[in-house]
């Protein structure tokens, strides 16, 4: 006959030291949290240098370029758009085939 085992005790967890337990940190205000991404978001740009004390409510603007602003005629943009036609039909048409050998 085979023994039984008797079922593992869990282990017992160690109380912590007071001295141990820290306070949880302060909540920051609305007010804190703006000034910390104002500041980190200068600092990004540049506009933090060594010296120069940041001023509130200073207005700063930010060049980004366009990707979507393509230099280009009417006569290329209908051959794109044209060549983006076909190749949407011509994937419809093959859906359409693939059904049909599917029902056969």
């Amino acid at each position: 006959m085979a023994r039984r085992r008797r079922p593992k005790k869990a282990k017992k967890k160690k109380k912590k030291k007071a001295a141990e337990e820290e306070e949880p940190p302060e909540k920051i205000t609305l007010k804190v949290q703006e000034k910390y991404v104002n500041q980190a978001y200068l600092s990004e740009l540049g506009y933090n240098k060594p010296g120069v004390p940041l001023k509130e409510g200073m207005v700063y603007t930010e060049s980004v370029y366009d990707t979507f602003s393509i230099d280009m005629d009417i006569d290329y943009a209908i051959r794109i758009i044209q060549s983006n036609e076909r190749g949407r039909q011509g994937i419809k048409r093959i859906e359409k085939i693939m059904a049909i050998m599917k029902k056969s």
